[in-house]
């Protein structure tokens, strides 16, 4: 969940990205496979580069493994909490991504979160922790969980 930092105050850095199996764009964040025994933390900063050219520049937290649907799948995810800076753009992302970015204000993230499109289970919980706050900022009294 990246945070990007800018003069205008902070963004949140999500994708819009086109989904096989929902037939549909799902808004999320930054995502993909650890490439061997390659540390968490270097496979958010290498998928945060390929997917929205920004650099990782603090990490705020790391889970541990979650799991989403126990009942059906063996699949689990670790989510990381990011800072990070630069311009983003999908240079980088694979030929077979079709990804777009949503560089969100705290009004634009707030609106996004009220409408009709299809999210990820993680990135709508964020957003409305987000809202809850009042602002894209992570929650300093928030044990880092590293």
């Amino acid at each position: 969940m990246p945070i990007l930092k800018t003069a205008a105050g902070n963004r949140l850095v999500m994708t819009r990205e086109f989904r096989v199996p929902l037939g549909d764009y799902e808004l999320s964040f930054p995502a993909g496979l650890r490439d061997g025994d390659e540390r968490l933390e270097e496979t958010a900063r290498r998928e945060l580069a390929e997917e929205t050219g920004l650099s990782l520049t603090k990490v705020y937290a790391l889970s541990p493994p979650v799991v989403s649907s126990a009942g059906m799948s063996d699949e689990s995810a670790a989510i990381a909490f990011v800072e990070c800076e630069g311009a983003p753009h999908t240079n980088n992302a694979e030929h077979s991504e079709d990804i777009q970015l949503l560089i969100a204000d705290f009004e634009q993230m707030r609106a996004v979160r009220q409408s009709s499109a299809k999210f990820s289970g993680k990135a709508w919980l964020v957003l409305l922790m987000f809202e809850a706050l009042g602002r894209i900022e992570w929650p300093e009294s928030v044990s880092a969980g590293r």
